[in-house]
């Protein structure tokens, strides 16, 4: 959603820049939305918290989403030709790990269906995520002071070859 061609499209202006207004400069929201009989949260969902039926990976390593809870009568889908979803959630994703919208990410949805009060049959699903390269601008990352600079005991031990120079046994 931080993009502004997918933000306003969704939002509409005015939506967008209220969005973009609540987030703090590094934020990262991602949408979700489901139709059908399994919805991505549950009916006992909590409003701001993290979800339980679905989590974000990213290189191995789960993302923490949380709710934002700002869909309402002053911020919603306006995009024409939607169909009706049951559930659409915006998402905070990120937190101190951090989330790199333009590498590979993948959605896991858990579906659990209860048999009897002790049986329960469970299943997960991977849904890839990837954004398109035309939403982000790229940037060459520079190389760090460490990557180029010597390891401490090679600079210990050039600083003192006069002394093992001299002293070494011919």
């Amino acid at each position: 959603m931080n993009s502004p061609m997918v933000g306003r499209n969704l939002l509409g202006n005015e939506g967008y820049e209220r969005l973009m207004s609540r987030l703090g400069s590094n934020d990262q929201v991602l949408l979700v939305a489901s139709h059908g009989v399994h919805p991505h949260v549950g009916g006992d969902f909590t409003p701001g918290s993290s979800p339980d039926r679905i989590g974000l990976t990213q290189n191995n390593l789960s993302v923490e989403m949380r709710d934002l809870n700002w869909l309402d009568q002053n911020l919603a889908l306006q995009a024409e030709g939607l169909p009706q979803f049951d559930a659409v959630n915006l998402f905070r994703v990120g937190g101190n790990a951090g989330f790199n919208p333009g590498a590979e990410a993948s959605l896991k949805l858990h579906v659990e269906l209860a048999r009897n009060h002790l049986v329960s049959d469970s299943a997960s699903f991977k849904l890839p995520v990837q954004f398109s390269g035309d939403l982000f601008e790229t940037v060459e990352i520079a190389e760090t002071p460490e990557s180029s600079r010597q390891p401490v005991w090679m600079g210990l031990w050039q600083e003192r070859w006069c002394r093992l120079h001299f002293w070494s046994p011919v």
